[in-house]
């Protein structure tokens, strides 16, 4: 059994142990390239797999991203081939990991998330072996996170109705373009976090992916899409300014972006990290489809 750095030519192999090991987030090779050889936001990422003969049995990822005067490590991905469990792999891996997580200066570790570049928010729930393994070695849970799901496939996101009661108010809500991006860097500094990266993914595609609401020259707020895990018809982010929520903004530009990933080809797309889930629940059905433990280790 040899512990050695991963390479993008393991991706057929880690693509099946991946989906052999996670059934339950399962990766295409485009969501792939993007999380584990794209994740350009990474101050550091270190890859590891396990390899058994002609085989890989096991894989583990590391990222640190610098913020607000600290290092961020995080356990971005880890599996171990259902087969090879209990045999001391998955414990050789994450040891790896943090290891090197360690010498670049992170002292707390998340599991997943590791936004803005993340597959999902945290571990699974269902997946209670894997939990009970990171418990065992220090892994205290956080909190929690939702993901939810939207059919799109035959669907008709209409807006007109709510935008004409916008506009007799005197706001306008239209596709984002290259001169909007001094406003829209304004409003994702308020809001802070990871946002901004995510929204530059999107504001770069040939057609932005991004839909704003202005009152006069003030950006209300925003709405983006395929800033994160695109290839799974990923939305978001989305934000209103405090002042402006209530009037019905948040609705359209979430329809908005829900048609753009429908014209796109996508039967459904995912609202992941969710924090109000009747509104997407009343506004277009979405439905939870994941629920994760977050967890987090204090390194010595």
């Amino acid at each position: 059994m040899r512990l050695r750095p991963a390479s993008a030519a393991d991706s057929a192999a880690l693509l099946s142990l991946w989906n052999a090991a996670a059934p339950l987030t399962p990766l295409n090779e485009a969501l792939l390239q993007e999380n584990v050889f794209g994740d350009d936001g990474a101050d550091t990422d270190t890859r590891y797999v396990i390899e058994a003969a002609d085989s890989l049995i096991g894989f583990a990822m590391g990222v640190t991203r610098s913020g607000d005067g600290e290092t961020r490590g995080s356990v971005k991905m880890l599996a171990v081939a259902p087969e090879a469990r209990g045999q001391g792999h998955g414990a050789r891996l994450l040891e790896a990991v943090e290891r090197i997580l360690s010498e670049r200066g992170a002292r707390r570790l998340e599991v997943c998330g590791a936004a803005p570049n993340y597959l999902c928010p945290g571990v699974d729930e269902r997946y209670v072996e894997g939990l009970a393994f990171l418990e065992r070695r220090g892994y205290r849970p956080v909190g929690s996170a939702l993901d939810m799901r939207v059919a799109l496939a035959g669907r008709e996101f209409p807006t007109d109705a709510e935008t004409a009661r916008l506009h007799a108010r005197g706001v306008t809500v239209r596709r984002a373009g290259a001169d909007d991006q001094a406003a829209l860097d304004g409003l994702l500094d308020e809001f802070g976090g990871s946002w901004a990266r995510e929204v530059a993914i999107s504001m770069a595609a040939a057609e932005p992916r991004v839909h704003l609401a202005f009152d006069g020259e003030a950006l209300l707020g925003f709405s983006a899409w395929g800033g994160n895990n695109a290839a799974d018809g990923g939305f978001g982010p989305m934000g209103t300014r405090p002042a402006a929520r209530g009037l019905g903004i948040g609705g359209v530009l979430l329809k908005r972006c829900l048609a753009d990933l429908r014209d796109a080809g996508f039967e459904s797309a995912v609202i992941p990290w969710v924090g109000p889930v009747a509104f997407y629940e009343q506004q277009v059905g979405a439905r939870v489809t994941a629920r994760y433990v977050r967890l987090e280790k204090v390194l010595e």
